[in-house]
């Protein structure tokens, strides 16, 4: 038997009032930011395309692949200082990956961010409903706050590429507002 086989765990010794419940939504919750960290990259590389060259939108998009590969380690992180065990979900093929719009390619990241709150308060829930103040606290704390702000930022930004128009106005959007 190998020392990867997932399929046989072993009770960590440093579990402590954390609910099965809980740890498969942390598991999903890492799904869920590993997703978008794949579609981020997938959106980052079609703006940096020589046939589309809009680097503010590609610099964007890099960002935000990072910021969630980043909410993923802390997850994992969060999961193994629980006495949780990983388990991956496979990560599906983005469907945003070589829009043309770039309005679109934003209302994809909102619609994204939008889930991804939706996950969070999932699991705030779920840590409430299982008395666990650790996971609720770290959930608000280094979470949903952030989460907020994101959505109101890609809500900001579909509002102003919905006033420009196609081409020179994306130009003008991409250096004015995501290259600062």
């Amino acid at each position: 038997q190998s020392t990867w086989d997932t399929t046989v765990m072993s009770e960590s010794q440093c579990r402590q009032n954390y609910d099965k419940r809980c740890e498969d939504l942390v598991n999903k919750q890492i799904g869920v930011h590993l997703t978008a960290e794949y579609t981020y990259i997938a959106l980052g590389t079609y703006y940096d395309q020589d046939d589309v060259a809009l680097q503010g939108f590609s610099k964007y998009f890099h960002e935000m692949a990072s910021r969630d590969r980043g909410r993923a380690q802390q997850w994992i992180k969060f999961q193994n200082q629980r006495g949780g065990r990983l388990i991956f979900s496979t990560i599906p093929q983005p469907k945003t990956a070589g829009t043309s719009e770039c309005l679109a390619s934003m209302e994809a990241a909102l619609a994204l961010e939008r889930l991804t709150n939706s996950s969070l308060l999932k699991l705030q829930a779920m840590a409430s409903d299982c008395a666990d103040p650790h996971l609720s606290d770290f959930v608000e704390d280094e979470f949903l706050h952030e989460q907020v702000e994101k959505i109101k930022q890609l809500g900001d930004y579909c509002t102003q590429l919905r006033l420009v128009a196609e081409g020179l106005g994306e130009y003008l959007f991409d250096k004015e507002t995501l290259s600062e």
